[in-house]
């Protein structure tokens, strides 16, 4: 479980305990419970449901942006009101998994197991990057970095590619030779 302070709310982001199973088509595999809390009262929740890779809430997962909160779950990315939890809008961010969640001024950048990919602050796509390999590393570590001016993501096979703000590609490295 993952918590925030949101003015006067808590807010608590958790994997339900009572998980589903399956990968079928058409069944969800994450299921997140939200809670809004004031006073220790429960005022708000929602269930929110992935249907591709299974995923866990971490603190890099979501993010506050004013009086909304938005969240990582498998393929998808919500954006909920805060208190209420009403939902504003929801993307499919990957096709498989999102990591990350990213919020500048000028949108949100999400680190996803197969795209690194922009959205605007409607949730809409603006650009997608895909790799060779998936955006993870064997050692998990120096996956994602985000900087002022550019993106730097590592790739299953170690591959290092730097992107512009705007998704464009201005550096791709083959990974280090290995030492004999």
């Amino acid at each position: 479980m993952v918590k925030c302070r949101v003015d006067k709310w808590e807010v608590e982001i958790a994997k339900a305990e009572d998980q589903p199973e399956s990968y079928r088509k058409g069944i969800p595999t994450t299921r997140y419970v939200v809670s809004v809390k004031e006073n220790d009262q429960t005022i708000s929740r929602v269930d929110l449901l992935g249907y591709r890779s299974p995923t866990s809430p971490a603190r890099s997962s979501f993010v506050v942006d004013g009086s909304t909160i938005v969240v990582c779950v498998s393929e998808r990315v919500f954006c909920l009101e805060i208190p209420s939890l009403r939902l504003q809008w929801e993307v499919t961010a990957d096709e498989a998994s999102c990591f990350e969640i990213y919020s500048r001024e000028e949108g949100y950048f999400v680190h996803g197991e197969l795209a690194i990919t922009k959205l605007t602050k409607s949730g809409e796509i603006e650009w997608q990057f895909l790799g060779r390999d998936i955006f993870v590393t064997p050692e998990e570590k120096d996956n994602f970095k985000l900087d002022s001016d550019r993106i730097v993501v590592r790739d299953w096979q170690g591959y290092s590619y730097t992107l512009d703000l705007n998704g464009k590609l201005i550096g791709d490295q083959p990974p280090a030779p290995e030492p004999k």
